[in-house]
């Protein structure tokens, strides 16, 4: 992946809690830029560094 690829993921995760089950959903933008992956939360209003293998596991969401 070159330093103008993207990649968006939508994870949906439910499963039961206590008393009901509980939904959530995971948005996010994994980028590239001078070799360092990125990862941009707009739910969480956060940007991220993470390594190469975060990235693979965010990419194979």
């Amino acid at each position: 992946m070159n330093q103008h690829d993207a990649i968006d993921r939508t994870v949906v995760a439910s499963g039961p809690a206590d008393w009901n089950s509980a939904t959530f959903v995971i948005l996010g933008r994994l980028v590239r830029v001078r070799g360092q992956n990125i990862l941009f939360s707009p739910s969480q209003n956060a940007i991220f560094a993470v390594n190469d293998t975060a990235a693979d596991i965010w990419r194979s969401l």
